[in-house]
């Protein structure tokens, strides 16, 4: 048996009570530390609150001929998720593979980052287009497609959230991400708009620390912000969505002062 947990947001704070039940009951119990962040110590807090060892693992351990399905053959093991549990492919293939395989898999559902910004930015749900993952770029990897993407929802008149890719913990850097956009709009044919549009960051949403502003692309760039953090370019938003955009808008570029 295979329970694929999503533990929410906030770490400890937001795993159910079934969830919980089932941390206690389970064998085995592991953290997917592959496909996204948890918030920090929150590993440390919940092994000590259910007072059995926790074990994190990484995309080897999940993905593939993975040694978690041997493991949920003849035992019952939780894999526990931050954010939801079936928001990332890896786990739903990693369900499909198990009941292919006659391993009975149960999937308990919590708050991720593409259900939160919406509301926290006060945008409507149903104006949010596709997300975007943006991976680490190289010289012999430079995806244009991730703006043709974006540009896909922007033409539709819908907001794109930008995934970024993690490594060794981090997502990657909003500024480094952000120059990568730009440089993918230049090279990608077609409508160039990056520059014209508002563009959100959420950073640690829904946890301590949490960072949210709005404005101009390069304003962005020029600030801090902790990881996990994703960004949100914006498409055509209406009086209602801008007024909310604008109370988490940069100073400097406060409308009301203008």
């Amino acid at each position: 048996m295979l329970n694929i947990i999503g533990i929410g947001l906030r770490g400890l704070e937001s795993i159910t009570l079934g969830s919980a039940d089932l941390i206690r009951s389970s064998d085995e119990v592991y953290l997917d530390t592959y496909t996204s962040i948890l918030p920090e110590g929150s590993l440390g807090e919940i092994s000590r609150f259910f007072n059995r060892e926790i074990i994190p693992v990484g995309r080897e351990f999940i993905e593939g001929d993975s040694p978690i399905i041997e493991r949920s053959r003849n035992t019952t093991v939780s894999l526990l998720v931050s954010g939801d549990g079936m928001s990332a492919t890896t786990h739903k293939v990693l369900e499909r593979t198990c009941i292919s395989m006659g391993i009975s898999v149960r999937v308990y559902e919590n708050a991720s980052i593409l259900n939160v910004i919406p509301g926290r930015l006060g945008l409507y749900t149903y104006k949010m287009g596709p997300p975007v993952s943006l991976p680490f770029i190289t010289d012999k990897f430079f995806p244009t497609s991730v703006f043709t993407k974006i540009r896909r929802n922007h033409s539709n008149g819908m907001h794109t959230i930008v995934l970024l890719d993690l490594k060794s913990g981090r997502n990657i850097e909003i500024s480094q991400a952000i120059t990568w956009l730009l440089e993918m709009e230049i090279s990608a044919e077609g409508e160039k708009f990056l520059n014209d549009e508002q563009v959100c960051v959420v950073s640690r949403a829904s946890q301590a620390g949490e960072k949210i502003l709005c404005g101009s692309i390069m304003s962005m760039k020029s600030i801090d912000f902790q990881s996990p953090a994703a960004i949100v370019i914006l498409s055509n938003p209406d009086t209602f969505e801008m007024e909310n955009i604008d109370s988490f808008r940069v100073p400097s570029e406060d409308r009301n002062q203008a």
